[in-house]
């Protein structure tokens, strides 16, 4: 992996976990230095954004579904290999919700619950919330207990 990484200027990673990522690029450690990295690799916002710090500590840039910001700066390096997306985390969680739903569906699992939390997310994301977290999805139920006439009290728990 090290002379991969020595190789080019940028290493695009695409494993089954950030458990794998972490093993792997590990041992190259500040062979990553002025390196960019394109991460593909499946995981939880939280996960992207430890990893992106471990890969900053060691002077590269990680790109990620994380602050827009950092997507729009390397944006140029994606592009080099397709047209690149931005996906905020509640835009990732959403990929992931469409995932079990059509997981459910194909295994005969009851899909009524998933595919309720991805439209739930929908709105959230149509709403402008894709950039936030997992808990913008609760201003779309206050919004719409709202709508329906239910007094703000009746939302606290």
């Amino acid at each position: 992996m090290d002379e991969a990484v020595a190789a080019a200027d940028v290493t695009i990673v695409c494993l089954n976990d950030y458990a794998s990522t972490t093993r792997i690029l590990g041992p190259v450690g500040d062979g990553l230095r002025g390196r960019t990295v394109v991460n593909l690799t499946s995981g939880t916002p939280s996960e992207a954004r430890e990893l992106a710090a471990w890969a900053g500590e060691r002077g590269s840039v990680f790109l990620y579904s994380g602050p827009r910001e950092v997507f729009d700066e390397h944006r140029a390096t994606p592009a080099r290999v397709g047209d690149p997306r931005y996906l905020g985390e509640l835009e990732m969680n959403l990929n992931a919700l469409e995932h079990i739903t059509r997981t459910s569906v194909e295994q005969g699992v009851p899909a009524e619950r998933p595919r309720l939390m991805l439209e739930i997310a929908e709105r959230a994301v149509a709403r402008g919330r894709g950039s936030q977290n997992y808990l913008a999805v609760y201003e779309v139920f206050r919004k719409c207990a709202a709508d329906a006439g239910f007094p703000a009290s009746s939302m606290s728990g």
